[in-house]
Parts: structure tokens; C-alpha cells; sequence
């Protein structure tokens, strides 16, 4: 059978074959190739993201869970608990660092906020304060005790200062609140217990100390008077982390001093001298 093909029709199918081909073109390049790109890209990324998840995975297996002696360590700084009778140590210790002697303390339990620098104050220039007899001073600092650092900010000078933003804390976290009245021979005593507080290995604040100036010296044989002075501080707890209880760590305690009557006075002391 012989087929025949006019000139017209031999166009109509040369250009219906060429028009397939051009469709076909345009589909490949404009949507079969920009996927098989996209897909090249994912499996690329998946490859990354593999690879990163495998080193992450290695990195955690080769980190060790804390010792019992590290988190003992860290609750010296913030215990579970309140930890009042290592507390009370540590000021007893710096009382007798400082020679001075503390005639009252106080506890109760606050809110924490978050601290700003807002509050901070600082003395006015000029020495003496102005008003007769005794004048009361009172600072503010806060201080935190393992770090030895002491924050102070200016009076404003009346432009417009920058608000100060509050420092975060760790959620559950509790204060003690401590007054405590206390007596220095001098200045330089105060300084030192202070200095003391602010050593401690337990992570205090001191949020205040208010002290009253003696009368003034006027002649050599006058007397020198005491320093009595009060401050409060913040000593801060974790009673949330109740697995950790158990891993409190031991009091600090100073060796038993031996003795016979714990109210011993001079005559006391006499009589052992002569015993021995």
C-alpha cells in the first residue's frame, strides 16, 4: 500500500513532530531539570545534616555525667537547702578574721527580683557629713561573695540616662535574707569583714551597710569608741533541685575546743593554771 502524502499535510506532521519536541524540551528544562537540582541540594543537606547529628551524638557519648565531688563543690556556692548552720560558720569566721564581734543576727526568707544597678549609691564628696552629733550613712553595694566584686553607679548629673536592665536568674531559685549588728574596734575592721563576707565560699550579696560616725576626737585621752554598724546580705538556695539533697556537702566545722565548762570565766581559768 502506497502511501501519499501531500505538501500540506508532510508540513502539518513535521510541524507536530517539532511541536512535541519543543514541549518536551520546555518541560524538561523548566520543570524535571530545577527539581533534579532541588533534589541534588537535599540529599547534599541531608548528608550535612547527618554528619552533624553524627558528631553531636559522639561529642554527648564522650562527656561524662558530673562526680559527686563537683556537685558538692557547686553547693558550697548555691545549696539545695538553706544551709543556715554553715552559714552562720562562715560569719563566725569572718568575725574573728576582723576582731570584730557581732552582737545580733536575723534571718527570714524573700522574693528574689531581678538586681539593676538603679539603686546603688554613693557617698557624697566632702568628707564630714554636715548635720551634729552622729550622722547616719548608708550604702548600698552589691557584692557578690566568691567573686570579691563591688557594683556602684553614680548620681544622675540630669541628663537622660539609659534605663538599666534587670539581670537574669536561674528560675527557682530562693534568698535568705541576713541582718546582722555588728561592733569594730575602727574603720579598718569594718573593712576586713567585709572584706571577709565577700570571700566566702558560699555566693552571698551585701545589700546594705548603715554605720553611725562617733563623736568627734577633741583631745588625745579621749577614748576611742567602738564602730556599730548593721548590714543585710542575701545567701541564695535551690530547693527545687531536690535530687541533689542527698549530695549536700559536710559542715565546715572547727575542731572541739575540749573544754570543761563551756562558761568558763577567770576563776576558772586559775584553778586549771594551778592544777597544772
Amino acid at each position: 500500500m502506497n502511501l501519499r502524502l501531500e505538501k500540506k499535510e508532510l508540513m502539518i506532521l513535521l510541524s507536530a513532530v517539532i511541536l512535541v519536541g519543543l514541549v518536551y524540551l520546555a518541560g524538561y528544562y523548566l520543570y524535571l531539570s530545577p527539581k533534579k537540582a532541588e533534589l541534588g541540594n537535599k540529599e547534599v543537606q541531608l548528608k550535612t545534616e547527618e554528619d552533624l547529628l553524627a558528631a553531636i551524638q559522639t561529642k554527648v557519648a564522650g562527656v561524662s555525667a558530673p562526680s559527686a565531688e563537683s556537685v558538692a563543690e557547686l553547693q558550697k556556692k548555691v545549696p539545695v537547702k538553706q544551709q543556715l548552720e554553715q552559714l552562720i560558720l562562715d560569719l563566725n569566721k569572718a568575725e574573728v578574721v576582723s576582731d570584730s564581734f557581732i552582737t545580733s543576727m536575723g534571718f527570714s526568707e524573700g522574693d528574689v527580683t531581678p538586681r539593676t544597678d538603679e539603686n546603688a549609691e554613693v557617698p557624697a564628696e566632702g568628707g564630714e557629713p554636715a548635720a551634729e552629733g552622729e550622722a547616719a550613712t548608708e550604702n548600698a553595694a552589691g557584692t557578690e561573695g566568691t567573686e570579691g566584686t563591688e557594683e556602684t553607679e553614680g548620681a544622675d548629673t540630669g541628663g537622660d540616662a539609659e534605663q538599666p536592665q534587670p539581670v537574669p536568674l536561674p528560675e527557682g531559685i530562693k534568698k535568705l535574707n541576713v541582718s546582722i549588728a555588728v561592733k569594730s574596734p575602727g574603720y579598718k575592721e569594718l573593712m576586713k569583714f567585709l572584706e571577709a563576707l565577700e570571700s566566702l565560699n558560699r555566693r552571698v550579696v551585701i545589700e546594705s551597710v548603715a554605720f553611725s560616725g562617733g563623736a568627734e576626737l577633741t583631745s588625745l585621752d579621749t577614748e576611742k569608741e567602738e564602730m556599730s554598724y548593721s548590714l543585710t546580705l542575701a545567701a541564695f538556695y535551690m530547693p527545687e533541685l531536690e535530687d541533689l539533697q542527698d549530695e549536700l556537702p559536710e559542715l565546715e566545722v572547727p575542731a572541739p575546743g575540749n573544754k570543761v565548762n563551756p562558761f568558763a570565766t577567770s576563776a576558772d581559768l586559775m584553778e586549771k593554771s594551778v592544777a597544772d
